[in-house]
């Protein structure tokens, strides 16, 4: 059961960071990446670009929220076994890029848990 409960903290901390990226301007971002960079020797300029990259990143990946969030109901309803969510794919597919990636690994400390 802690197993289970650890993999569901970290997609709803997964899905979160991701939807806060989405809707984020990009000075927030680059703040947020400048924090964790800066304190490692970079300089704000080299943490913009780095974040920018990132983000471009983020976008180029399929989102992985719209059906995420009520696929698991509908597989508890059916009474069978429960299929591999978007949010896991993408997890599976991306666990190393992106900004989500970076913020859930760097920021938050977070390491994937699928």
């Amino acid at each position: 059961m802690a197993a289970a409960a650890d993999r569901d903290a970290y997609r709803y901390a997964l899905r979160t960071t991701h939807d806060r990226v989405k809707r984020s301007c990009s000075a927030e971002m680059e703040r947020e990446v400048h924090d964790v960079l800066g304190p490692v020797g970079l300089d704000l300029e080299t943490s913009c670009r780095v974040a920018h990259r990132l983000t471009e990143i983020e976008m180029s990946l399929p989102d992985p929220t719209p059906q995420s969030t009520w696929r698991p109901l509908l597989s508890t309803f059916a009474r069978r076994p429960r299929t591999t969510t978007d949010l896991e794919m993408r997890s599976k597919e991306a666990a190393e890029v992106g900004m989500t990636t970076f913020l859930m690994k760097f920021a938050e400390g977070k390491e994937a848990r699928i």
